[in-house]
């Protein structure tokens, strides 16, 4: 079962651990070219595909992305992304793990295909379960968060920052909504993992 790894940049060490380098692929789709996507070999794994950009409406259309990853044979998606701690508890450096999430996006595309689309798909649970309870298992001490997918790139105000935490977000981000109910349409498993790299506006 083939994984698709999408994140910001690795550092190259971090790239050298999930296995050697075999082979680079763009995959043209009806909403646009993806990639390019690096496939590397872990030892007595199958190959991992790897895309280090992803998400937000100023790069690739996340149709195209997910639509490009069925097209490589895969089944599963790992998504990484540094978010914003709207949750008074959390701090820099903290790992969380999103299980919902409350769509703010205005521009994004909400279906992939014209005819069916996501308003038939129930989106419980909203992240993959599988990639999910593994993640918990070894990253024991990630918390648990409700995800704000927005658009940005505007940093949110404090009077903003207030309002989704009554909402009952924990974290803000940009690159896990549209992505993950888009891929249930193409029947993908799609996880996240977040590292808080800022935090609220209304806080110092």
């Amino acid at each position: 079962m083939r994984l698709l790894l999408l994140s910001q940049p690795l550092p190259p060490r971090s790239l050298e651990h999930l296995g050697a380098f075999v082979s680079e692929r763009s995959v043209t789709t009806p909403y646009g070219v993806a990639g390019p996507f690096a496939l590397r070999q872990p030892a007595d794994a199958k190959g991992i595909w790897i895309l280090p950009y992803f998400g937000s409406p100023t790069r690739t259309d996340p149709r195209a992305t997910l639509w490009a990853a069925k097209d490589l044979g895969v089944q599963r998606i790992l998504a990484w992304e540094s978010v914003i701690g709207m949750d008074h508890s959390l701090e820099r450096g903290d790992i969380v793990l999103p299980t919902d999430y409350i769509d703010w996006t205005r521009r994004q595309p909400t279906t992939v295909f014209e005819t069916t689309g996501a308003g038939y798909i129930q989106q419980t649970p909203a992240f993959c379960a599988d990639i999910s309870a593994a993640l918990v298992q070894h990253l024991p001490d990630a918390r648990p968060v409700i995800y704000l997918g927005d658009e940005g790139p505007r940093r949110e105000t404090a009077a903003e920052s207030r309002m989704f935490q009554h909402w009952g977000a924990h974290v803000r981000g940009l690159n896990f909504v549209p992505e993950t109910y888009l891929a249930k349409e193409l029947e993908l498993c799609f996880a996240a993992i977040g590292v808080v790299t800022w935090l609220g506006a209304d806080r110092s």
